[in-house]
């Protein structure tokens, strides 16, 4: 199998999750409930910086692949 179709499908899950957790964050049936809104800004500011971490390790981790390969 093809590398950069695993690297490619690896990459748009990230990216399709942290749509997902943001969107999930915004819907309007969550916004008008005040105590849902106090307890998820800080997880989706948590998940958000996972998912950047994550992504930002994945990027070094692939670079570091290429360059030793």
């Amino acid at each position: 199998m093809n590398e950069w179709l695993i690297y490619g499908s690896i990459l748009l899950l990230c990216v399709l999750s942290a749509v997902a957790t943001i969107v999930i964050g915004n819907i309007q049936q969550n916004k008008e409930n005040p105590d849902y809104m106090k307890r998820t800004k800080g997880n989706i500011l948590r998940l958000s910086l996972v998912y950047v971490a994550a992504g930002v390790l994945s990027i070094v981790a692939l670079v570091i692949f290429l360059v030793v390969t």
